[in-house]
Order: C-alpha cells, then sequence, then structure tokens
C-alpha cells in the first residue's frame, strides 16, 4: 500500500471524454501498456455488457492509479442523468471532484447536477477542459460558459497553446511556463510570444478568483489591480481546499496532452482523506457523532456500492473513514444491528481483483459476499452502533420491480 491517497470521483457527460481520460491516466501511470477505446468496448472502466453495447457508462467503475509515491483511487462516474444514482451513492467516497467538461461542447446540464450534488456534500472541485485537440473546440467559450454556470470561483490555471489540430501543449498562468507535447513526450519552457500577448485576461480572472475567495485580500486587489505571485498561489491552495476556488486545467485525454499535470494538480492540491474535518456520524438513538479521521480512531466505513460480479457475486465497495479494516475480521453492520465475517479484501480496477492486506484509513477497496449488507450501510467495530448518513436516493420517474427468472439471470 502506499503511503499517500486521494480519492477523486471523475464526473462529467459522456460526451466529455471522462472515460478515456482515465485510461489515459492509467497509461502514464504504467498501470496499462496500451488505451482502450469506448468504441471498441475496451476500456478499463466501461467493461459491462451494457456498457460495450452502449458505448456509456451505466454503472459507476474504480481503477486505483499510482503516481509520484500517491494512491489516486478515482471513481467514474456515469454521465447520464438516468444514472444519477451512481453519482449520488458515490459522491461520499470521495473527497474531491474532478469535473470533465468538453471544450466542444460546453457545459451540459448533467455537468451543472454533478456540480450541485458537490456543493451538497461541500468538497472541492476543479475542472478539466478535456478534448481542446478537436474540431470546433474553444477554451474561451468553455471558460466563458463555466463562469456563467459556476460564477468567479471559477479559476484558470492553465490556458490551452494552440487549439483543435493545433492544440500542442498547456501554458501556466500561476508560474509563466510552458509543457508541450510530442511523440508521448512532454518538455517545459518559457512561455510562446502568443500565450503571453493573450495570458493577461485570463490571469485576471484567476487572480479576481483568489481575492473573491478570501476577504482579506479583496482590498488589497481593489487598490492596486494584482496580486503577487506567492499569495496568488497560496490563495489557489486554500481556496480550493475549502471549495471556495474551483481550479481550471486544460488538456486532451485521447492525445495524452496536460495528463501528467492533471494527476500532478491531484498528487499535491486535491485533499488527503485525513485532511478533511470529522466524519458526522449518528448513533442508534440519532444523537449526533463526530469521529477522528484518523487510523487509531474506532472503525467507520461505508458501502457505497455494490455490484454483482459473475464470479464472485455481490461485491461491496468500501470507504474507510476511520480505522481500519482487515481480512477475517467480524464487523458489526451498524445501520441494520447484524454482524458481518470479512473475507479476502482487494482493490478494483475496472473488473480485475487486486488482492490487498488491508483497507486502511482514507482508503476504499472491496470485499465479496457480505450477507447482511447493502449500499448505503456503515460498517463498524463490535458494539459501535455508529452511522453515516448518507444523501437521499433520487425521486423515479418509473417505477418497476425486477426479479430474475433463475438464478443465471441475476449477473
Amino acid at each position: 500500500m502506499l503511503f499517500r491517497s486521494r480519492n477523486v470521483l471523475l464526473v462529467g457527460h459522456h460526451g466529455s471524454g471522462k472515460t478515456t481520460l482515465l485510461e489515459a491516466m492509467l497509461l502514464a501511470s504504467g498501470a496499462i501498456q496500451r488505451m482502450g477505446a469506448v468504441a471498441d468496448g475496451t476500456t478499463v472502466a466501461d467493461h459491462e455488457p451494457e456498457e460495450v453495447r452502449k458505448g456509456l457508462s451505466v454503472s459507476l467503475a474504480m481503477a486505483p492509479v499510482e503516481w509520484r509515491g500517491a494512491k489516486i483511487n478515482v471513481l467514474d462516474a456515469p454521465g447520464d442523468a438516468d444514472f444519477i444514482g451512481e453519482l449520488r451513492g458515490s459522491i461520499l467516497a470521495a473527497d474531491a471532484v474532478l469535473v470533465v467538461v468538453s471544450a466542444v461542447d460546453g457545459v451540459e446540464v448533467q455537468t451543472e447536477a454533478a456540480w450541485d450534488l458537490a456543493v451538497e456534500a461541500g468538497i472541492p472541485r476543479a475542472i478539466l477542459v478535456n478534448k481542446l485537440d478537436r474540431e470546433r473546440a474553444s477554451f474561451a467559450r468553455t471558460l466563458d460558459g463555466l463562469v456563467a454556470a459556476f460564477g468567479t470561483q471559477v479559476a484558470p490555471l492553465e490556458l490551452p497553446i494552440g487549439e483543435e489540430a493545433n492544440f500542442a501543449g498547456v501554458a501556466d498562468l500561476l508560474h509563466g511556463h510552458a509543457t508541450t507535447y510530442a511523440d508521448g513526450a512532454s518538455t517545459e519552457g518559457p512561455w510562446p510570444d502568443d500565450v503571453a500577448d493573450r495570458a493577461a485576461p485570463y490571469r485576471e480572472k484567476l487572480v479576481e478568483a483568489v481575492a473573491a475567495a478570501d476577504d482579506a485580500l479583496i482590498e488589497t486587489y481593489l487598490a492596486t489591480g494584482d496580486l503577487p505571485e506567492d499569495v496568488v498561489v497560496a490563495g489557489v491552495r486554500t481556496g480550493f481546499a475549502d471549495a471556495r476556488i474551483a481550479p481550471v486545467l486544460c488538456g486532451a485525454g485521447a492525445k495524452g496532452i496536460g495528463v501528467d499535470r492533471v494527476l500532478d494538480f491531484i498528487v499535491e492540491e486535491f485533499p488527503a482523506p485525513t485532511d478533511r474535518d470529522h466524519v458526522h456520524l449518528v448513533d442508534a438513538d440519532g444523537v449526533a457523532v463526530q469521529r477522528r479521521r484518523a487510523a487509531d480512531a474506532p472503525l467507520t466505513a461505508l458501502v457505497f456500492k455494490t455490484l454483482s460480479d459473475p464470479y464472485v457475486g455481490h461485491v461491496s465497495m468500501i470507504r474507510v473513514f476511520s480505522g481500519s479494516i482487515t481480512p477475517d475480521a467480524t464487523l458489526l453492520n451498524a445501520s441494520t444491528g447484524l454482524e458481518e465475517r470479512i473475507g479476502q479484501l482487494f482493490a478494483l480496477r475496472g473488473k480485475d481483483h487486486v488482492a490487498v492486506e488491508g483497507i486502511p484509513v482514507g482508503d476504499i477497496g472491496a470485499v465479496a459476499k457480505l450477507v447482511h449488507t447493502t449500499t448505503g450501510d456503515t460498517l463498524a467495530g463490535k458494539g459501535d452502533r455508529v452511522r453515516i448518513e448518507t444523501l437521499s436516493p433520487p425521486e423515479p420517474v418509473l417505477a418497476y420491480a425486477i426479479a430474475p427468472r433463475t438464478k443465471g439471470d441475476e449477473i
């Protein structure tokens, strides 16, 4: 197990390219040797037969990405409105959200729905403007749409170097350098002249967002029209952690442009699981309880997704908020009051199971064949009847009861 972990929920409309972005992350980290394609049904995340047939995500998927000594648990949520329940169920397992927006299509209704859920959960949001290599892509138009939808907290940290077929890299507005990509390799250097000429209005948006997020900086900004670089850098970091600033990055997942910078930003700036406030719980009498997010605190874990595996049956995806889970432990389902025996623990990378020795505080893992536990239940130590309050499910548009005819039909 790597020392650091980050839990990231990847959201976006099904045309945003978020699943391809996840493929690019896995490729950059060495977890896979070649990128799969959504159209071919060969991606790590979209592996269910229905997903392969439709060419879109219909179920939450997970894929750990190891990068610079950190384990990034990427949760890929469906982007279609029909599967909003998957998004609601997974947002409690994440510590921050990466919203992927197409530079061609801009902000979609489902993008706004995902954003609102992240705001409700109180977790930070970052934005990736993706597909900048596509025909009709426009960073300026997309950024204007983001500001119109989400307000002045939207803060561009990067500018694209070129657009459409000429998209070749990103320019860093915080530090004044550029990263260009060619033949699978990246090169650091100064800003190209054309970027320096058009950077001023975008850096102004960034400084405005930092000032607006901190009352102490507003007077300085109004008096001088600018803020020092070190103040802007620190303001972005604290503003993002407090969910008052939404940083905007640039990229093209299909070509791997900017993907390494996205991973760097996640490792450096996304909150660690133990950085957040106490876990808010309720006991058996409905009384509010707070618990430290620490390894030496009592166990508190949430089953945020249950799926069916054709070989092992029901698989429960678990986020540990405090304490840890080890194989062969006997735990209490604090939601039902029944005990559960934990078998082998593993991490999920799409449909693949990777055995692990345990699930430490802040991490995400899975276990098969829990008897009395389902999605939304809290696992705790024996006699510890405290549970996590989950988000209420959305109102159904249509209601049906479905049951398999035979045991083989349930998968």
